[in-house]
C-alpha cells in the first residue's frame, strides 16, 4: 500500500531534532553515530586491526534509515496519485472538447478532417492508458500534439488575411488551450513520475545500507531530484538529509582510501 504524504507532514518528536536554516532546508549536522572511546580502545587491543578499520566508516542512525524508507513510499505513492490525476483531468476535458466540436460542427463535414485525427489520437491514448499499455497511450498523445502543432503552422504560412481566418478556424477544429495544457500535463508527469521512482529505488538502498548507491555521481541524484518536483516540505528534508549523510559517508570512504586503509 501506498503511503499517505498527509503522514510525513505530520510533526513528530524525531522531526524535533533537526535543524533547519533561514531557507527552510535542512542544516548541515552529523548524521552518523560516531564510535565511542571505549570501543576504539578495544579495537585497538585487536588482532583484526584492518577490520576494525573498515568499520571505521560509521553506520547511520535508525531514523536516517527511517526516513529513507519513509520517503522512498512518499515518492512511489505521489508518483501513482499525481499521474493517474492528470491522466483523469485529461479524460473531463476531452469530454468537454468533444462537446464543443460537435456544437461547432452543428452536422456539417467541413474541416472536420483535423478533428477526425485528434479525437482518434486522443481516444486511443487514453484507451491504451486504461488497457495498462502506458508507452503506446504516450505516444499517441506525443502525435495528437504534432498534429495540432503541425495545422497551426501550417496556417501561418499564409498572407496576413489568410493566417487570421485560418487560425479563427484553428481555435475551432483544433485543440483548445485547455486540452493542449492538460495533453502535456499528462507527458510531463510520465517524466516526473520516472524521476521519482529512479529516487525512491535509492531510497531503497538508502535503507537498506546498500553503498553501491554512491557510485552514482552527486550531480546526477540532484538533478533526478530536482526532476521530481517535490512540493512537500518534509520530503524534501527528508531527502535532503539523506543527500548530506550519503556526501559525509563517501568523503569519509575517500579517505580512508586515500590513507591506504
Amino acid at each position: 500500500m501506498g503511503l499517505s504524504t498527509s503522514a510525513l507532514c505530520q510533526p513528530c518528536p524525531q522531526c524535533s531534532e533537526v535543524a533547519f536554516d533561514k531557507h527552510g532546508t535542512v542544516a548541515a549536522r552529523t548524521l552518523f553515530e560516531p564510535y565511542g572511546s571505549e570501543c576504539a580502545e578495544e579495537e585497538e587491543s585487536t588482532k583484526e586491526e584492518s577490520t576494525e578499520q573498515e568499520r571505521w566508516v560509521r553506520e547511520p542512525s535508525e531514523l536516517l534509515i527511517v526516513k529513507a524508507d519513509l520517503a522512498s513510499h512518499a515518492l512511489r505513492s505521489l508518483s501513482q496519485i499525481d499521474y493517474e490525476a492528470s491522466w483523469e483531468q485529461l479524460r473531463c476535458e476531452f469530454e468537454v472538447q468533444s462537446g464543443l466540436w460537435a456544437r461547432q460542427n452543428g452536422g456539417k463535414a467541413k474541416n472536420q478532417g483535423l478533428q477526425k485525427q485528434l479525437k482518434s489520437k486522443i481516444e486511443c491514448g487514453l484507451a491504451m492508458r486504461k488497457g495498462g499499455r502506458n508507452r503506446t497511450a504516450i505516444v499517441a498523445l506525443e502525435a495528437a500534439l504534432m498534429t495540432d502543432a503541425a495545422a497551426k503552422h501550417v496556417s501561418k504560412r499564409g498572407g496576413a488575411k489568410d493566417t487570421k481566418a485560418m487560425e479563427a478556424q484553428l481555435s475551432k477544429t483544433g485543440l483548445s488551450s485547455h486540452m493542449r495544457a492538460c495533453t502535456e500535463e499528462v507527458l510531463a508527469q510520465m517524466c516526473v513520475s520516472q524521476a521519482r521512482h529512479e529516487l525512491a529505488d535509492y531510497m531503497d538502498m538508502a535503507s537498506s545500507l546498500d553503498n553501491s548507491r554512491l557510485d552514482k555521481p552527486q550531480s546526477s541524484r540532484l538533478e533526478t531530484a530536482k526532476a521530481c518536483d517535490l512540493k512537500h516540505r518534509v520530503l524534501k528534508e527528508y531527502i535532503g538529509e539523506i543527500f548530506a549523510a550519503d556526501a559525509q559517508l563517501l568523503a569519509e570512504i575517500n579517505k580512508m582510501t586515500i590513507n591506504g586503509w
